[in-house]
């Protein structure tokens, strides 16, 4: 073999050590994962615990590129100023390498040694005092003279699944763990990700759900759609490649949803987690849906969800038809769990609660900002409309009351036309992350009066409150209903809201929105 220099790597020679890395860990003795490795030294580099000058190369006078370790700093009780982590270390496979058979024309040549030493060297002239890594024993104690890390008092927390046997430490002066807390752990960064913050194992994990198929490998590309609170949800693209060697295309959505706490519901963040790991998407029909779910996971307060991506028509540009279409089919949806009520609903712990919707007006009303400004003589908001919102607070008793006397359903909670999609003449919805037990009706006046239609608002309430009790007494075997109150509804929902956009709009067109809104509920009275 050549003579080759062991030096810092240069971005000019990422793409060659990407290929190297893959080919390495491809067609190792354990059948580790090329796509990993592949970005692992780019995410290594993405991380505020990289170290440049530990990023290290062993290539020949002639440009041959043998070999590749790159450390990161490890935080022990610390910012990670005193050990390093040997994340990985790569040396180029034979030519003629294959998963059966394996030449080491380049491995088991001492490169991989000489790379590791070299790094513990400069790490040592950098201030570092110690050193750990995770691999086989054979190589790490036998040849490089590691210690099992227990030996050095060292301890590990459930972030590390490694067993105890492939877990190294190596002192790099006396007593090099003793400025530490001498715990081991990987909670404190992830470097599982790519390029564009995707995780290529959990890609290809939906994937092969999605497809029923083994996928081994898959490109991908990334488009904000939109996200809620401390939530992101983005668009997955790319083409993913099959064992047999068959390429598809595929388009999916990664929703992932940090903790929060919603005011009076401090469970909804992680809800949409808790129903899709239920049996509650078995309460669905072909009709009535959400999107299907490829995989889902938690750890500890964030998770994420990759789902189907659902394309049809959305938003504002459904139509009177469509709006119809969907009133009626979560009123039969509604009217079939309400009649025969299954075990997942009793089962399911983490759903709103029936009073969600009154504290909700409760605490608006109890914001002096837009309580005391639709009395005030400064208002710009026309008398009627606001009297019509006072109206509401002095007769709160009654009008509660008839509320409360509703059925209380299953309800969505945020039945507004983004969350719903019209797709092969079917309805999909998504966004379930304030589903619960309510008053039936509670979705309709999301439908009608969540920045809705405003050109079409009384229309629509006139057409999709009948067709959604229609749909609903299908099933639900129970005298109708002669006072439905989904006007007041929406104004105990969405009345002191308006107030706020109105309040508080940037431009003119969005007080003249809010205003149309508040006009449009002020002539259902009569309908």
């Amino acid at each position: 073999m050549s003579q080759y220099k062991i030096k810092q790597i240069r971005p000019d020679e990422y793409g060659v050590i990407r290929k190297l890395n893959r080919d390495a860990f491809e067609y190792n003795e354990r059948n580790s994962d090329g796509d990993f490795h592949e970005v692992f030294a780019d995410n290594i580099r993405r991380s505020p615990y990289y170290i440049p000058e530990l990023d290290l190369v062993a290539v020949t006078d002639d440009g041959y590129y043998l070999g590749h370790a790159i450390f990161s700093k490890l935080p022990m009780g610390d910012n990670g100023e005193h050990i390093i982590w040997l994340h990985s270390l790569a040396v180029k496979r034979g030519e003629k390498d294959s998963h059966a058979e394996k030449s080491y024309e380049y491995q088991r040549k001492g490169t991989g040694t000489a790379l590791v030493m070299r790094g513990l060297e400069i790490a040592k002239s950098l201030g570092y005092t110690g050193c750990m890594t995770c691999g086989h024993p054979d190589v790490y104690r036998k040849k490089m003279g590691f210690s099992d890390y227990r030996e050095l008092g060292i301890g590990k927390d459930s972030s590390v699944d490694d067993p105890d046997g492939a877990v190294h430490a190596m002192e790099l002066i006396p007593g090099g763990f003793d400025k530490t807390n001498k715990l081991f752990s990987y909670a404190y960064y992830d470097f599982s990700l790519n390029e564009q913050g995707i995780n290529p194992e959990k890609l290809k994990e939906a994937l092969n759900k999605m497809f029923g198929t083994k996928i081994t490998r898959a490109d991908c590309q990334t488009e904000q759609l939109h996200g809620g609170t401390l939530g992101d949800v983005r668009l997955v693209t790319g083409t993913a490649e099959t064992a047999s060697g068959n390429k598809i295309s595929y388009k999916l959505v990664l929703k992932t949803q940090k903790k929060w706490e919603r005011y009076s519901d401090p469970g909804s963040w992680r809800r949409e987690y808790d129903l899709y790991a239920s049996d509650f998407g078995k309460l669905f029909t072909d009709s009535l849906r959400w999107p299907e779910c490829y995989h889902a996971e938690i750890n500890g307060d964030k998770w994420q969800i990759w789902m189907e991506y659902i394309d049809g028509i959305s938003g504002l540009a459904l139509t009177g038809d469509m709006y119809v279409q969907a009133a009626a089919e979560l009123g039969r949806f509604q009217g079939r769990l309400y009649a025969e009520p299954p075990i997942v609903l009793q089962e399911l712990s983490n759903l709103s609660k029936v009073e969600f919707a009154k504290n909700f007006y409760l605490h608006y009303r109890s914001w002096k900002e837009v309580y005391d400004y639709i009395r005030s003589d400064d208002c710009e908001i026309p008398k009627h409309l606001c009297k019509m919102l006072i109206d509401i607070d002095e007769n709160e008793d009654e009008i509660w009351s008839r509320i409360e006397r509703l059925p209380i359903v299953l309800c969505h909670r945020d039945f507004w036309v983004t969350n719903i999609f019209y797709s092969d003449e079917k309805i999909v919805l998504i966004d379930w992350d304030t589903t619960g037990w309510g008053y039936l009706g509670e979705d309709m006046a999301s439908l009608i009066a969540d920045e809705a239609d405003v050109e079409h608002m009384v229309e629509y309430y006139q057409k999709c409150v009948p067709a959604y009790y229609k749909g609903f007494f299908e099933y639900a075997d129970i005298p109708h209903v002669t006072n439905h109150c989904v006007r007041e509804l929406i104004l105990v929902m969405f009345g002191y809201r308006l107030v706020e956009w109105y309040k508080f709009a940037k431009t003119p067109d969005e007080k003249t929105l809010h205003l149309k809104t508040l006009q449009n509920i002020y002539e259902m009275r009569d309908k």
